[in-house]
């Protein structure tokens, strides 16, 4: 790990999850302010669980799954601690993170239809995943249309009530 925060410059570099410990540890090189020259490192670890409970607040779906990985395919976080440094296979058969490029695309992870959407994270480093089984969502779909066409044959019959009682108050 060394080698790879020398490489970096100075730049914060995040390393995958320790499956033991359940943190995620991100380190930089320290440079002397005299001369620049490198005067150590500072690793912090970060418990998996906060980064979790972050992300996990959205609540856009209820049967879905949202989770974090590198870009090796690697579990970063996710609500199974289980499965954290294990490959994304373990959770979305048939997705990679090749086939994810910051899209919302149709997939069928394993074996249903689903909506999946990704978005790069940390320099492009990791990508989060969200998977959306369609049949949730277009069935919020179809009950948000149904409302709107209730509230609107609603509206239609109080403006006919309406117009009937003005029309009767001018005819008398």
């Amino acid at each position: 790990e060394k080698e790879i925060l020398e490489r970096a410059g100075g730049s914060a570099v995040w390393f995958g999850t320790n499956p033991q410990s359940k943190t995620i540890s991100v380190g930089r090189v320290i440079n002397s302010i005299e001369d620049q020259t490198m005067a150590g490192y500072v690793v912090i670890f970060l418990r998996e669980r906060s980064i979790y409970n972050i992300y996990n607040k959205t609540d856009l779906f209820k049967n879905g799954d949202i989770f974090i990985v590198d870009r090796n395919g690697k579990l970063i976080s996710h609500k199974d601690k289980d499965l954290l440094d294990s490959f994304i296979d373990n959770v979305a058969y048939g997705i990679t993170p090749e086939s994810l490029n910051g899209s919302f695309i149709t997939a069928n992870v394993n074996g249903i239809e689903n909506y999946v959407a990704s978005r790069t994270l940390n320099n492009g480093q990791w990508k989060i995943i969200a998977i959306i089984p369609t049949e949730q969502y277009e069935g919020d779909i179809l009950r948000l249309r149904s409302l709107i066409i209730i509230i609107c044959g609603a509206c239609c019959l109080l403006a006919l009530l309406i117009s009937i009682s003005i029309s009767e108050s001018i005819s008398k």
